[in-house]
């Protein structure tokens, strides 16, 4: 499997994993949270969420059937704005320092966060509006739009097939004697091992965890 390929994947599942991390902060914020807490929930939310379907945009280039990749996404939220207003709120956040945190109520033990009435896009002449009340379940609204819409066009590629996921061993082993960092003695020790060891055993174990991890951040 190329490199570039698993780099991809690497960088989707830390997009996911940040963004799940932070919906799960989102979800249970107590009363009583310091403030740079609570924005950077939702920031970190809200900016991984966008990093995730971009990700796939650039490294994907869907086409064909693919192509319809972001309008699935669109259709997740029926016939409503909410998909622009998530998106030019994360622009707000990211690139024009809004505060995501501005506003909030009590329920119970938890703190949520209200949606700003209207974001802006970069231009500052059109606006959008949101048709929930609170940012968690806007996140909500998102996470069950873009999960099966991404799952899909990664299992189109045939990037949920572990067989996809594995690295050559000599790949491995030149990666190992090219890398500028690693000191002499680590190379040894680690060329030893490899050359010890059940590689391709090794290998389809590290294949399939990172894909049933994959699932498992999509909801599968």
């Amino acid at each position: 499997m190329a490199e570039p390929r698993l780099t991809f994947i690497d960088g989707l599942l830390w997009y996911l994993q940040t963004r799940n991390w932070a919906f799960e902060k989102i979800k249970t914020c107590p009363t009583g949270s310091h403030l740079l807490d609570i924005k950077m929930y939702h920031y970190l939310y809200f900016s991984n969420l966008f990093g995730a379907v971009d990700i796939i945009r650039d490294n994907l280039k869907p086409t064909g059937k693919d192509a319809a990749f972001e309008d699935q996404v669109k259709r997740g939220f029926g016939n409503t704005t909410d998909w622009q207003y998530a998106r030019e709120l994360r622009n707000s956040i990211v690139h024009r320092g809004i505060d995501p945190a501005a506003a909030g109520h009590a329920n119970g033990n938890i703190i949520l966060v209200l949606c700003p009435a209207t974001v802006q896009d970069q231009k500052g002449k059109k606006s959008y509006s949101c048709t929930f009340k609170y940012l968690v379940e806007l996140a909500e609204c998102c996470n069950r739009a873009v999960n099966p819409a991404i799952f899909e066009v990664l299992e189109s590629h045939g990037l949920l097939e572990p067989g996809q996921m594995t690295v050559g061993k000599e790949t491995t082993l030149s990666a190992i004697k090219d890398a500028e960092v690693m000191p002499e003695w680590a190379k040894t020790m680690a060329l030893k091992a490899l050359g010890e060891m059940d590689f391709i055993k090794m290998a389809e174990q590290i294949a399939s965890t990172r894909i049933n991890e994959l699932k498992g951040l999509l909801g599968h």
